[in-house]
């Protein structure tokens, strides 16, 4: 029980996505890795707004710009499909291409494939069962100290061979856009929705072309998000969505 409490407590968004476990809700933030910056309570829903309008985003890296070749428009060829109530998406030219077990990998050496490799690695290294999120992990998280502080505290926590992770109440993906790219590296901000509160929040996270695929940075704490901000609309986001609002 103290265990899962420590996982509770955490303070961890990972692409914004809200988990249950043991009864308590999890939420996963790249903050609690950042002494500087300000840490929000544990909540069941998003934190609350202060200001009347949407806060502004700056990206964090300015070493490079977005290209001109990122969409400017949802992708036309993506199909959703539910992976334990959460709609992840999938494009026959973009990927992913390859199904192994619990990894989905095989993502185009483009913006587009960047976009969907980040919607499907952040989920699936958080919310996949039982030993497969092991292989999510070891084959689509870039290496790095992350990797064992994620590994370290999920097992802590009881999950480490558990048949089923609670995903209720979790956020929606319902928006994004690049704040760079470039073939190697692209940072994106995606915006998901909690269906129970009607808000958004918005993550960014960085996927590192590597071993010829597109794979997830996590932080040093084993978060994958390096902010989380909560907005009043997709005012300045591409809308981008599987499920209704």
């Amino acid at each position: 029980m103290t265990r899962r409490l420590e996982w509770r407590t955490r303070l961890a968004i990972c692409a914004a996505i809200v988990l249950v476990v043991g009864g308590g809700l999890v939420v996963r933030s790249a903050l609690a890795s950042h002494p500087h910056r300000s840490s929000p309570s544990v909540a069941a829903a998003p934190r609350s707004s202060t200001s009347g309008t949407s806060p502004a985003i700056t990206p964090t890296d300015t070493a490079t710009s977005v290209s001109a070749a990122v969409p400017t428009s949802a992708p036309s060829d993506i199909s959703w499909s539910l992976f334990d109530g959460i709609a992840l998406p999938s494009s026959a030219s973009a990927g992913p291409t390859r199904v192994t077990g619990a990894v989905h990998a095989g993502f185009a050496h483009n913006p587009e494939g960047a976009l969907i490799a980040d919607a499907q690695i952040a989920v699936r290294y958080l919310a996949t069962p039982g030993t497969g999120w092991r292989d999510v992990v070891s084959r689509q998280i870039v290496p790095g100290p992350g990797v064992a502080a994620y590994s370290k505290e999920r097992v802590a926590a009881g999950l480490g061979n558990a048949s089923h992770v609670d995903t209720t109440g979790v956020g929606q993906f319902v928006g994004f856009r690049f704040v760079t790219y470039t073939p190697p590296v692209a940072v994106i901000q995606v915006v998901v929705r909690f269906p129970s509160s009607g808000q958004y929040q918005v993550a960014t996270n960085t996927v590192d072309w590597l071993d010829g695929d597109w794979k997830l940075q996590l932080l040093p704490d084993g978060s994958s998000a390096s902010t989380v901000q909560q907005v009043n609309d997709l005012a300045g986001f591409i809308a981008w969505s599987g499920v209704s609002s």
